[in-house]
């Protein structure tokens, strides 16, 4: 795509200029592309830039400010101007879908540590931040919910169904599909609850919002009139909106079809998941948050991947958290069945290879500068080692070129739908540096693998129970060890399998939710009986 920078320019500068939503959608797609490729500009062309959103700075309208100082925020590195342009999101509000759109873009930036100076960017933009965004967006969903007439019953009643409300499904091994498929199979064949899932889009696939860079979520086209899915031989009632994003006429949907079918249970699977706010009075409203963090919620009861810090004590003391946190318990992964084989020649990777596998979905930003001379440190050390990446690595091509040497000892296999097929090309697995990725170190673990993670994020907690790993290069180091070391490798490989031995079932924490249920169930039938 080339970007029409006149264009640009004149709506950026004109004074007064109120875009309409399909302008805001135009200087959206600009900006990204500006983002991306502002150095290829031409010195004129970036002089008009440069002019052109500093004058977009000083806009009275917020959506234009915002965007302005979100690009100059990305030319510059200056995480002031990053700092200027929530608080101009904060004040532009809007529709649902723009609010939803800057918020999924914000997580999302956040999340991968893509944005200039990503410490900085991640204080700026921390949980107090992220509770008012939040919090703003459920009390304007709550308040068009009543303008537009649609009903939500107060009070409980039992009747032996169960909702699972997830904020985007597409296919396994992505974590929280795969979670929300469980959390339906296990209420409706462990626990006798008739169940729905619904996926609300509030990852939307379409771009939208004010920040820059954007980002969008996927989707599965095959379930946009899909009424049943079918997991692991139970079958389970679906629905998803056909308006394709989360917006105001695909909120009500969701919420009439949810009504209609009468749930006393309601699962929410996301540490976000906004529609789940609204059945609390109605239902047993239960939080699973897919990280190791107290889940932003306002009424949601929840619980925590582990006993809580003194930090999160305090963020749930302020957040009045208090009387909605449960339990502390690890959520367990059902490890899955292999169902294909594969052989390393398929992938040229050499037989006598120590292969370390690396499994993401968002490899192009997890396998990043430090990564990379972490993983060249581990083949100084240890010229018989070899990176296999499974997954979502768009960039592949372009990362390993810079690095030769490296290059020559990796292969990327792709996305696999068959996770444990792949774990068994390896003989260690390494998880990079990010806040995820607790799921595919479980399964590697369970395969038998030694694992590899700093002590951070979903997959540091995986292996609590290990001497901690603080950087890359102790991970490097260690990792020499072990492809140099078949003593060594074999007693961390046990290691490991003990560790994995208790987080690779989800049926306790299931059991905790349920006899959760039944507590909530009786107190609510013995206050209305009294009543």
């Amino acid at each position: 795509m080339a970007v029409d920078i006149v264009s640009f320019v004149k709506k950026f500068t004109t004074p007064g200029f109120t875009p309409t939503r399909e302008e805001i959608g135009e200087l959206r797609l600009a900006g990204d592309w500006i983002a991306q490729h502002y150095e290829k500009l031409e010195d004129s062309n970036q002089d008009l830039v440069v002019a052109a959103v500093k004058t977009g700075m000083e806009s009275k309208d917020p959506r234009i400010a915002a965007m302005a100082f979100h690009i100059t925020h990305i030319l510059s590195g200056d995480v002031q101007y990053f700092a200027e342009a929530l608080i101009r999101t904060l004040q532009a509000g809007g529709d649902t879908a723009l609010m939803n759109g800057s918020m999924l873009s914000l997580g999302s930036q956040l999340f991968r540590r893509s944005l200039p100076n990503p410490d900085g960017a991640a204080v700026l933009a921390g949980r107090d931040f992220m509770h008012e965004f939040y919090s703003r967006m459920v009390r304007q969903i709550e308040a068009q919910r009543v303008e537009d007439g649609v009903h939500i019953k107060q009070g409980f009643e039992r009747t032996g169904r169960a909702v699972v409300i997830t904020t985007q499904l597409i296919s396994p091994p992505h974590a929280p599909t795969v979670d929300s498929m469980k959390f339906a199979h296990y209420l409706q064949r462990g626990f006798g609850k008739e169940t729905m899932i619904v996926n609300t889009m509030q990852i939307s696939p379409k771009p939208d919002g004010l920040m820059i860079p954007s980002a969008h979520g996927s989707e599965q086209p095959e379930l946009r009139e899909a009424g049943t899915l079918t997991y692991e031989g139970e079958a389970f009632k679906y629905f998803q909106p056909t308006q394709g994003e989360f917006t105001r006429e695909a909120i009500a949907d969701c919420i009439r079809v949810i009504e209609t079918f009468d749930p006393e249970i309601v699962i929410s699977v996301g540490s976000n998941n906004m529609l789940a706010e609204l059945f609390a009075g109605r239902a047993f409203a239960f939080r699973y948050p897919t990280d190791a963090d107290v889940p932003l919620t306002l009424t949601n009861y929840f619980h925590t991947w582990r006993e809580p810090t003194p930090e999160m004590l305090e963020r749930i003391e302020v957040e009045n958290l208090s009387g909605l946190f449960l339990f502390a318990k690890h959520p367990g992964f059902d490890t899955p069945k292999k169902f294909t084989a594969l052989t390393r020649a398929q992938y040229g990777i050499p037989e006598d290879a120590h292969v370390f596998g690396i499994v993401g979905m968002r490899l192009e930003s997890d396998v990043d500068a430090a990564c990379m001379d972490m993983l060249e440190r581990i083949l100084d050390g240890a010229p018989n080692a070899y990176f296999a990446f499974a997954g979502h690595f768009p960039g592949y091509d372009a990362t390993m070129a810079l690095r030769p040497k490296l290059a020559a000892r990796c292969c990327s296999v792709g996305f696999q739908n068959d996770v444990m097929a792949f774990y068994e090309l390896c003989d260690s697995y390494i998880n990079p540096h990010r806040k995820g990725g607790g799921s595919a170190i479980i399964y590697a673990m369970a395969a038998g693998l030694p694992a590899l993670s700093t002590a951070y994020g979903d997959a540091g907690e995986a292996l609590a129970t290990l001497p901690p790993i603080p950087t890359y290069a102790e991970l490097a180091d260690m990792a020499v060890t072990i492809a140099t070391d078949p003593a060594f490798a074999a007693e961390y490989r046990e290691k490991c399998k003990t560790a994995a031995a208790s987080l690779t079932s989800r049926r306790p924490l299931m059991d905790m939710i349920m006899m959760a249920f039944e507590q909530y169930a009786t107190a609510m039938e013995q206050e209305q009986a009294s009543a």
